[in-house]
């Protein structure tokens, strides 16, 4: 284990750990914005995300993020943020996590099974100023808890609720 340089979190992702994955072919360095933008350059009609209601073309996946990247902006996300991310494994959530790196944040996926009680554990440990959410999907209201656990986290100061 070890700290993160970037984001100042506790990782398993040594050094060590690091290179041999870079020498086994396993990792290249490329973030998820890297892999969307050559993709999108690459094959730009072919399918990217396919959920429950669509599938969305990595030209499409690209304008959503680079939208969504543009709109977290300006709401003062930047380098060093760290952007928690509740929802379902959809299209919007895959934007969202591609946008906040194309911001610089460090993004943080929390499954869309927590409620309130993990959600503030988590948000409290990863030091989450930034939490998006979905509002009502499959019967729940995400933005309940996530309104509570806005004034139970010290530095989260911005909280969104994106419509599935």
């Amino acid at each position: 284990m070890g700290t993160d340089r970037r984001s100042g979190l506790v990782t398993i992702l040594t050094d060590e750990l690091r290179a041999r994955w870079h020498a086994g072919g396993w990792w290249t360095g490329e973030t998820a914005a890297d892999l969307v933008e050559r993709w999108a350059t690459e094959r730009p009609d072919a399918v990217a995300v396919r959920d429950d209601e669509r599938a969305c073309t990595w030209a499409q996946l690209r304008e959503a993020s680079l939208r969504s990247a543009w709109a977290l902006r300006s709401l003062g996300v930047g380098t060093g943020s760290r952007v928690a991310i509740q929802m379902p494994n959809r299209f919007d959530m895959v934007a969202l996590h591609v946008a906040a790196e194309l911001v610089g944040a460090v993004y943080v996926g929390l499954t869309a099974n927590f409620r309130q009680h993990e959600l503030r554990e988590l948000c409290t440990l990863v030091r989450a100023d930034t939490l998006i959410t979905s509002g009502e999907f499959d019967g729940f209201d995400y933005t309940v808890p996530a309104a509570q656990v806005r004034h139970d986290v010290p530095g989260l100061r911005t909280l969104l609720a994106v419509d599935p």
